[in-house]
């Protein structure tokens, strides 16, 4: 596929309607608006209705059952996401009707403007939803950025490059949650694991002196005896160090492990069903168990440094995590996936971001944010489709039931009716 170039598109665009460009199932802007509503009704619904089930599911296996409040909060928190998914449909549609008769079509605004008009729609969510929508589409600006400078042979994300950034962005994740933490305030992340609260210093002491009148800082080992701990109650867990490093480790290893296995087998349930013994082969996938080392790893790292730094200096603190986080990094090599890198950039301009001055504006920052970067996602799902992230792709055609398709490919099929001269071809990512 062909990137779609400034001097292209606006050769493409010449004398061109509203109608011939971004609605061409039909001739006239209402009908037009009104048809992409009806897909998007039928889309969300194909799109959403599964998670939202298989979330009811998940809670539940904890719950037994649902309160009649949590059924209320379940339905509105759908029937939200809903209205938003609707108006950003139908005011990007609409949106470009209204400014062609203003403006001619431009590279820049055409894709972008509208998007970013329609991105505000977020506001019919919650807050909680606000943050975590805004989260995962900062965490596919981060894979697009990764592809544009892959595309460009710039940079792309490899063991040795990609490790060193990912323990940089690790390290300051860690450190801004124990902070906040820290502070009494609760750290708002989308990460695997939370580093512990920095332990009170008055618990240190109290557990210091019981220690010493108690012995209560004793544990017993496998054969039953009361054995001294190898280390003292500095550090931000109960028991000894050496067994909460090989817990933590082990928990980490299988969770990793499985959401590994579902990664890669979920996808290709179809296939599964067919040839049962496949998921032999899923199971002992290399990917699959890259995913448990990777979180055993990362967890044992983490733990074992900070129970190290807090024993060296009898005390806790906020700042410990941030070699912690960092070393813990080291991790990445054993799966030096751009997802992952992806995910924790994406937590660092999301916290330092939420706590930053900039978000204490009377401005709603949360949904600008989340418009902006629509806007930006939006225009290279137009003009860099190669370079779009798949989920992001994905979802715009499900969810519009291919309205969105359409639209690109009738794009795309008046620049090819363009005089043959060089398109610039993507290489293969």
């Amino acid at each position: 596929m062909t990137v779609i170039s400034k001097l292209e598109f606006e050769a493409a665009m010449a004398g061109r309607t509203c109608a011939d460009v971004m609605h061409p199932w039909h001739p006239h802007c209402a009908p037009a608006a009104r048809m992409i509503f009806a897909s998007t009704a039928i889309g969300f619904n194909k799109f959403m209705l599964g998670l939202y089930l298989l979330d009811v599911l998940l809670k539940l296996t904890r719950e037994k059952e649902l309160t009649k409040e949590e059924i209320i909060f379940i339905v509105k928190s759908y029937l939200r996401t809903g209205v938003a998914a609707l108006w950003i449909a139908t005011t990007f549609l609409a949106s470009n009707c209204i400014f062609r008769r203003w403006m001619p079509f431009n590279y820049y605004t055409t894709v972008s403007v509208p998007a970013f008009i329609g991105g505000l729609g977020i506001s019919f969510e919650s807050k909680q939803r606000i943050e975590f929508i805004l989260y995962t589409w900062l965490n596919m600006l981060v894979e697009t950025t990764f592809n544009h400078l892959e595309y460009l042979q710039i940079w792309r994300v490899n063991a040795v490059s990609g490790t060193a950034l990912f323990m940089l962005a690790n390290g300051l994740v860690m450190y801004e949650i124990r902070r906040l933490k820290l502070q009494g305030r609760t750290p708002t992340f989308y990460w695997f694991f939370s580093p512990p609260s920095v332990r009170n210093q008055q618990d240190i002491q109290n557990n210091n002196s019981s220690s010493t009148t108690n012995n209560n800082y004793n544990y017993n080992n496998n054969k039953g005896d009361s054995v001294k701990s190898p280390l003292g109650p500095f550090c931000p867990h109960e028991g000894p160090c050496i067994e909460e490093i090989r817990k933590s480790a082990i928990k980490f290893l299988g969770l990793g492990y499985v959401f590994g296995f579902l990664k890669t087998s979920v996808p290709r349930l179809g296939l599964i069903v067919k040839k049962p013994r496949l998921i032999i082969s899923y199971l002992l996938n290399k990917k699959t168990i890259s995913y448990g080392l990777f979180a055993g790893l990362y967890v044992a790292l983490y733990k074992g440094l900070s129970c190290f730094l807090c024993q060296n200096q009898k005390a806790d603190s906020a700042i410990l995590a941030l070699p912690c986080g960092t070393v813990a990094g080291l991790a990445f090599c054993v799966l030096p996936a751009p997802s992952i890198l992806a995910a924790i950039l994406a937590n660092l301009i999301f916290m330092y971001g939420k706590n930053s001055s900039f978000a204490r504006s009377k401005l709603p920052m949360s949904q600008l944010s989340f418009a902006l970067v629509n806007a930006i996602l939006f225009h290279n799902y137009a003009f860099y489709n190669n370079l779009s992230p798949a989920f992001f792709t994905n979802m715009l055609n499900v969810a519009t039931n291919d309205r969105c398709h359409q639209i690109y490919q009738n794009l795309v099929n008046l620049v090819a009716q363009l005089p043959k001269h060089t398109h610039p071809v993507l290489p293969t990512i």
